[in-house]
């Protein structure tokens, strides 16, 4: 992970979830995290957007 040094900036959290992957092999031999994101995760994602946003 590299740092990047941001100027006038605040923190407000982080939020992550798994996503469809289809790159390289995973192409090939069947798509790792199928399925995802899911409605659930999405909803998440947007309640976190909207609670940082305020």
């Amino acid at each position: 992970m590299k740092s990047v040094i941001v100027y006038a900036s605040t923190f407000h959290g982080t939020y992550g979830c798994k996503g469809f992957n289809t790159y390289g092999q995973w192409k090939i031999i069947g798509d790792m995290n199928k399925g995802h994101p899911s409605k659930a995760e999405i909803q998440e994602a947007v309640d976190f957007f909207g609670e940082i946003s305020k």
